[in-house]
């Protein structure tokens, strides 16, 4: 349970690892970085579009497996939304949540979640465009940085230009790499000794 609940403090509050990672990062290089950006291309939201990922957690030898999709749209007030699917798969027991976002030229925000949708945003996943440097809140006084653009290697293959954006939320310090036009490759992501690492496994376009 322990690392079902990380990944709901993940998905859904770090818009939801205090680590040297770059040391221990396989398949990882960094780039020079001038004048390259990125706008949702690194965040595609079409409609039925999955992305799977393999989790491994310090300190235990157990794996997970988490699959995000977009899954039709919803109203909150008088704005569209799409919903935001997250299936946690471990051992034969299925979690699944749901969380509602808005995907523009400018940002990715959440507006709540079918039990308490809301009209105005209710935080920040990603602000557009994605250049290292760049920041923003992403809720309340959480805020992510793109910290650098690096090659990476991931388990479903190998990509180039990858953003690797930093999320701070109180004592959990994520990290996310984006790839262009396929989306986030991999996180990792720490709360004190804590530590838990996903790579995608698979998508599905």
């Amino acid at each position: 349970m322990k690392g079902i609940n990380m990944f709901k403090k993940y998905w859904f509050i770090f818009l939801a690892l205090a680590l040297t990672i770059t040391a221990i990062i396989t398949g990882c290089e960094t780039l020079q970085t001038t004048g390259t950006s990125g706008g949702r291309e690194y965040f595609p939201n079409t409609d039925g579009y999955s992305w799977t990922y393999r989790a491994t957690f310090s300190g235990t030898t157990e794996t997970q497996t988490l699959k995000i999709s977009f899954s039709g749209t919803a109203t909150a007030g008088s704005l569209t939304v799409q919903k935001w699917k997250s299936e946690i798969f471990s051992g034969t027991a299925v979690y699944t949540s749901e969380s509602y976002l808005r995907v523009t030229d400018a940002d990715v925000k959440y507006y709540g979640d079918p039990t308490y949708p809301s009209t105005i945003e209710t935080g920040t996943f990603l602000a557009f465009p994605l250049k290292v440097g760049s920041k923003w809140f992403t809720y309340g006084t959480s805020e992510a940085n793109v910290v650098a653009l690096e090659n990476i290697t991931v388990l479903l293959g190998a990509y180039n230009n990858c953003f690797k954006v930093k999320a701070s939320s109180g004592s959990i310090n994520t990290y996310m790499w984006f790839a262009q036009n396929i989306g986030c490759i991999k996180v990792q992501q720490t709360m004190g000794t804590f530590e838990v690492n996903m790579d995608l496994t698979s998508k599905n376009f």
